[in-house]
């Protein structure tokens, strides 16, 4: 292929280049001016001098091998104008859209987290189910009476009965309900943290 040109100018090059030059006019049997010349063009158009050409020129086909690891993943996660995205669904209306990141990688992350963030979601709600429930089932006929601490920040009575799991506020410990759930607003109560009076019946059908 020739590549015409105007006036020929003579440049210096360190000798590393000049030998590398040297390789591709013998492998492509082309003169080394027309070998750089047409590599200048190139440099030009796709503007091989910013710091994110190889981004942008592999862009393509980083996104198919995405694509390829998406089998298995949320539902919800899409590709959309370059972005990573949520997308859920929603009768009679738009569907809800979130942005996750443009690395595939990072947005697998954020979908990971939001599972694990649900599935508090879930045990809490079904905790705060099981406390309404017994107590309707214990109003009726009651001749004593106690408190049932309740976290409306997330929060799961432990086992123990005297501390919460996965609060919000305290994350990756227990939170202690008298230590600091009573006392975490400069002494006060926390604004999320509050005590369900029951009552308890002599028989429990």
């Amino acid at each position: 292929m020739s590549y015409k040109r105007g006036k020929v100018f003579t440049i210096s090059m360190n000798e590393d280049d000049k030998l590398l030059l040297e390789t591709l006019s013998k492998r492509h049997k082309l003169p080394m001016k027309e070998i750089v010349g047409y590599l200048v063009g190139l440099c030009d158009k796709y503007n091989l001098m910013s710091g994110d050409w190889e981004t942008r020129l592999l862009g393509d086909d980083k996104r198919r091998e995405d694509y390829t690891r998406l089998e298995g993943s949320c539902p919800a996660l899409t590709i959309a104008d370059m972005d990573w995205k949520c997308i859920w669904g929603r009768d009679g209306k738009p569907p809800e859209i979130k942005n996750l990141s443009k690395d595939f990688d990072e947005a697998l992350e954020i979908c990971a987290a939001c599972a694990k963030t649900l599935k508090i979601k879930l045990e809490n709600e079904s905790y705060q189910v099981k406390v309404q429930e017994l107590e309707a089932k214990l109003k009726i006929r009651s001749t004593e009476k106690f408190k049932v601490p309740v976290c409306n920040y997330g929060g799961i009575l432990a086992g123990d009965g005297v501390s919460f799991s996965a609060c919000r506020l305290n994350p990756g410990k227990l939170a202690s309900i008298e230590n600091y759930c009573k006392v975490r607003m400069n002494g006060k109560p926390c604004t999320s943290y509050v005590e369900r009076l029951i009552g308890v019946g002599s028989k429990i059908d």
